[in-house]
């Protein structure tokens, strides 16, 4: 490809000892048998330190690209055994942190790291070790038998693929996000670790999974789920008439992409309090603190909620 370019191969050379190196050296209390116990000392270690990890992927990414663009040359045969673990860490360590993302080869590897991990690295091995995880209402019984460590790696991984995606499509997960970003910077900072950081993260993940869950009802069944979360003592029956009584109300009130308009938020709230009052006022819906209203307003505006019949809204 150079063609009748001379280059100084050997510049390539040292820069590959000197990355290699540097790479070496984050891991050097870590052993090189490849083992679940001594990856996962690693991902923890990548886990806890954020600095850690950006120059981890920052140096894989020049490691491999230097591996490639120096072949075929002899020297590498003294560091093909590191190489060759460092692409499993690399590989154990994207399924891990990035589950929603592919970690098998890929056209960034070159030929010959291609034909490595096809010699030296066993995917049903990693699929084995590694789990991906998803996160509903039955991850925390999968993890149940994980040490700590892994086990607060894998829930926070999966919080931060699912608020990833989740994030583009509803803003009600925009404070769940911030919760992470916060408890993540705890763990960081040493102040949060152990049995409360994977109760913190525990906490969160039902939060999400709650949403993600509710989010897949009918609208209806949705606000009579809040009304009786809000008051799980009232009737068989009673959620269900608030919820009509509230669908009622946005009918008048209502109107195409009402949702873009912020004065129609302060009228609902109104309009649904006084409703709740005066109907409902036993329940404990509405008033000071409650949460009710402003709820229903987000599970409406999450519906893009039009009235279905003829001439709704004012």
């Amino acid at each position: 490809e150079l063609g009748t370019i001379a280059y100084p191969f050997s510049l390539l050379r040292e820069r590959f000892k000197l990355e290699i190196g540097l790479l070496s050296e984050m891991f050097k209390d870590v052993d090189r048998t490849g083992s679940y116990e001594s990856l996962m000392k690693a991902l923890t270690f990548l886990n806890q330190n954020e600095p850690a990890r950006d120059k981890f992927e920052e140096l894989y990414h020049n490691v491999r690209i230097l591996y490639e663009a120096v072949q075929p040359d002899e020297f590498l045969a003294d560091y093909e055994r590191e190489y060759t673990w460092l692409t499993k860490l690399w590989m154990a360590y994207r399924k891990k942190f990035y589950p929603a993302e592919r970690y098998e080869i890929s056209e960034e590897d070159g030929a010959k790291t291609r034909e490595l991990i096809r010699q030296n690295v066993s995917m049903e091995e990693l699929k084995k070790d590694f789990p991906t995880y998803e996160l509903n209402e039955q991850y925390l019984s999968k993890l149940q038998d994980e040490p700590p460590d892994a086990k607060a790696l894998d829930i926070e991984a999966m919080l931060a693929a699912e608020l990833k995606i989740r994030l583009g499509e509803d803003e009600d997960y925009q404070p769940l996000s911030e919760r992470l970003k916060q408890i993540v910077s705890y763990k960081r900072a040493g102040t949060l670790a152990g049995i409360a950081l994977i109760a913190e993260l525990s906490k969160l993940a039902e939060e999400v999974v709650r949403l993600t869950e509710e989010s897949k009802l009918p609208l209806r069944d949705q606000i009579a789920k809040a009304a009786w979360e809000r008051n799980p003592g009232m009737k068989a029956g009673s959620s269900d008439d608030v919820a009509d009584a509230i669908l009622a109300k946005a009918d008048e009130f209502c109107f195409p992409n009402w949702f873009q308009k912020d004065d129609v938020d302060t009228t609902l709230y109104r309009e649904f309090t006084i409703m709740l009052a005066g109907k409902f006022g036993n329940l404990g819906l509405h008033g000071k603190g409650k949460d009710f209203v402003d709820r229903c307003i987000k599970m409406l505006k999450r519906a893009r909620y039009v009235p279905k019949g003829p001439g709704g809204g004012t």
